[in-house]
This record gives structure tokens, sequence and C-alpha cells, in this order.
């Protein structure tokens, strides 16, 4: 039986990173129905039920070098792994300059290049990037690997900054992949809803948090923005109740370190109507979770993968934009309207966005689902590169490194466009479509001036030289 190994920071309590899991998982076996999972993590029974499937210590190098040398393909994602920031989280005051986060994405690298086995990133958020070592440290990563595929537009430019020589595709997250059974997900669902206190026939929004993860006992000035965010949080949840008629839902999507479920308890206990506010705070399968946002009313989502979750299934949402990542996939939605950022907002402005949500609520829901199709058939790309690369391991057991060759053996960018413009019309006429190809007009044409800043750089420095000499 074939054998992949997956790295990245799975089962330790982030629902959004083992949602991108599933997503992966499920993709992969629809190409290679007999294979089993080599999966770096820590509590990883929830994401699959499957026997084929082994967790990994992450912290044990030897297990985890033992594990590649078994494998006939090495995957490092999804989610955001190359960056220099110590949270996964973006504000202009953040200290910059870890590195911590990317060690073990090198040390995996390097243990599959030794072996000569194939590596690719899959579906990975990039950036920001700030200092020159975590510059360097991603450039030696992201060459050691034969295929990327990142995200966002957002990771794709920061790539182009680090001199990355290897074959490059914006395809989507992989959250977009999971498959689920909606007559099993349904009854789950109920079964859960029941048990916290809603019933079935009652419309609830879903709320999730992102707290400050600098403490505000430290710095008064994310003290007061917090306070803020609660505050503008809490009217908005109260006017829910009361002139929306449904259930404030709030469910916790980080269960350990950074914890949401402090901060959900302050917005709860800002409330005026506390009573009628309800939590899940437990492990929840990609299923049950999937479940959740299909049946809400909408969203307001201040975690990544509550907004990717929500548009999945075609729920209205709001969001709080907390990073460029954000940003992105918001963009990618045509949901722009409707994001604000989280420390720059207040409650009216909130108010006003749900009131317009639920006036146009059906034309909403009818736009995310064109869009949630194309960007399923990108991030299926991601699945068709992983078993590109891995059958050519595989059967032939040769693989070219070499740049100058990738249009011979892989998918050209062309053909990558070409499955993307496949079957439905949507994809030729969608505003989506438009958007990536304005895009990648102004990407090629960044990158052309940036080659011409380095081409003047390097005889300004020659002169200089010259000068001195």
């Amino acid at each position: 039986m074939s054998e992949v190994f997956i790295s990245g920071f799975f089962g330790m309590g982030n629902l959004g990173d083992d949602v991108i899991l599933r997503g992966i998982l499920d993709s992969i076996r629809e190409y290679i129905p007999k294979v089993r999972f080599l999966v770096t993590g820590q509590i990883l029974s929830h994401i699959d039920k499957g026997k084929n499937f082994v967790a990994i210590p992450p912290d044990d190098s030897e297990i985890i070098y033992s594990a590649i040398k078994r494998a006939s393909l090495i995957i490092c994602g999804g989610g955001g792994l190359i960056h220099d920031l110590p949270y996964s989280y973006y504000l202009p005051d953040f200290p910059k300059g870890s590195l911590g986060g990317m060690f073990r994405e090198l040390y995996v690298t390097l243990c599959a290049k030794i072996l000569q086995k194939p590596i690719m990133f899959w579906g990975i958020g990039v950036g920001p990037m700030f200092t020159l070592k975590a510059k360097t440290l991603a450039s030696i990563i992201l060459n050691n690997a034969n295929i990327i595929t990142v995200r966002d537009f957002f990771s794709y430019r920061e790539i182009l900054k680090m001199k990355v020589l290897k074959p490059i595709f914006v395809t989507a997250d992989p959250a977009f992949l999971i498959k689920t059974n909606e007559d099993k997900e349904r009854n789950q669902v109920k079964i859960l809803l029941r048990q916290i206190g809603i019933p079935f026939n009652k419309d609830f929004i879903i709320i999730t948090v992102r707290p400050h993860p600098l403490k505000s006992s430290t710095h008064s000035q994310v003290g007061e923005k917090e306070k803020n965010y609660i505050k503008n949080l809490a009217s908005l949840c109260d006017y829910i109740v009361t002139h929306i008629n449904a259930i404030p839902l709030f469910i916790s999507m980080q269960l350990s370190k950074e914890k949401d479920d402090p901060l959900i308890n302050k917005v709860i206990n800002t409330m005026k109507h506390q009573s009628s506010a309800k939590i899940i705070s437990q492990q929840l399968s990609a299923e049950e979770l999937s479940g959740i946002f299909k049946m809400a009313k909408m969203t307001v989502g201040a975690r990544l993968h509550s907004i990717t979750l929500a548009a999945l299934n075609e729920c209205p949402f709001i969001s709080f934009s907390y990073h460029p990542k954000v940003r992105s996939i918001v963009r990618m939605l045509g949901q722009e309207k409707y994001s604000v950022d989280i420390y720059d907002n207040n409650a009216s402005q909130l108010i006003t966005m749900i009131d317009e949500i639920m006036s146009c609520i059906n034309r909403i829901r009818q736009t995310l689902k064109e869009r949630v199709v194309f960007l399923k058939n990108q991030a299926a790309l991601s699945a068709l590169l992983a078993f590109q690369l891995y059958r050519q391991h595989r059967d032939f057991r040769e693989f070219s490194l070499d740049f100058a060759n990738h249009k011979q053996k892989l998918i050209s960018e062309k053909e990558y466009h070409c499955i993307l413009e496949r079957g439905e019309g949507i994809f030729k006429s969608s505003a989506l479509l438009e958007l990536y190809e304005e895009e990648n007009r102004r990407l090629k044409e960044e990158n052309r001036r940036l080659k011409q800043k380095l081409k003047k750089d390097r005889i300004y420095h020659y002169l200089r030289k010259l000068l001195k000499v």
C-alpha cells in the first residue's frame, strides 16, 4: 500500500487546521483509493475515522525521518506555514522576526531532499515576511519543493519576492475540498443543537471570535482595542436577539493555546440578553462543523475557516479582517462590502451590515454558490498536481528538479487555466476569473518592475565598486 506523509499543525485544537487536513485527505483518496496517511499531529481521531491513518508525533525528529523514508509523496500544508510573525495574526505594532514555525518545515524538506522524495507545498499561506533572515530561510524551504500551490494572490506575491525558482500555482484553500454526507451531518447537527438548547425550527447566527494574542495586562493599548471589540460585538448580538429574532451561537474554533472561550465569555457577559446566547466549545468533526454552518441563518466570523465554511455552505457572512489572508478570501468570494477591520469598527456599522445582508440574503447566497463552484475547481488543481507528482515518482522512480522541464513534465500554466475554464460556462464569464486574470497581469508587471529594480541595483553597486577602486 502507498504511503503519503503530510506535515502541518493538525490535531492541536484549531478546528480550521483540522478542516484543511480533511480536505487534503478526501481529495487524495479520489485519485489514490488505497493509501495510508502518515500525518504529523496530536489528537487526530476526530478528523478521519479511516484505518489507513497514522498520527506522527510532531516533535519527534527520528519518527518523522522514518515516516518520510517510507512515504512515496511528501506534502507540507495547508495553512499559514511560512511567515515570521510569532502568531498567525498581523497587526502593524506586532514583533517581527519569529522563525520557530518554519524550522520543522525546513527539517521535513531537507530530509525529503536527502531521501530523494517528491515534495509538494499544498494550498499554503505565505507571509507577511518582514526580516531578511526569515525571507532567506523561507526561500531555502520553498526551493526544496517540486511544486508549490498557494491559496491566495497575497501569498503568491510574497513568494515572488523570495527568488523561489519552482513551479507556483494559485489555487484555493484545501478546506473547499471536504466531502460530507448531508444526511449524516444533518442528524449529527440536530442532536448537537438539541444538547445546547437550540430548537430545530429556531434561526441562529454563528459568531466566531479571535482574541488578541498580546496580553492586555502588559499592553494598555491592546486592552482598549479589545474592550471596544467586545462592546461592539455584544451590541450586535443583542440586536440579533431583539430585531432578527435569532439565537447568537458562539463556536470556539481554537480549543488550546490562545483559547477562544475566555473572550466568548467576556462578550456574553457584556450582552443585555445573556441567556439567549449559546456556546459550542468542543472538538467537532468536519461533518459537524459544515452541518452547523449549513443550517445557520448567517455568520459573523473572526476566524478564516469560519468564513470558508460559511461560503462553502452558502451562508452569508460579516468578516472581521485581522490578516491579509482574510482580505484575500473575502475578495475571492466577492464579499468585500461586508468586511471590517477587527479593531476598527463600531456597533452601528455592524448593525447596518447585518440589516443589508438580511434584505438581500438570497442574492448573496447565489453569489457565494457561484464563487464556491469556481474555488472548488481551483482547490482541486492541487490534488491533480499532487497525484501527477506521486505517479511520476511511483511509476518511473525519477523526478526532474529542473524548472526548465516543468512544462513538459507537469501541467503548464496554460493547461491550468484550461482546467478552470472546462465544463460550465460560468468559469469563462464570471467576475472571479476576470479578477484572477487582472491579478495575474498585475503580478507579472510587478515582477517585471522588481527584476528591473534588481538589475539597476546591481549596476549601481558595480559602479560604486569601480569608483572606490
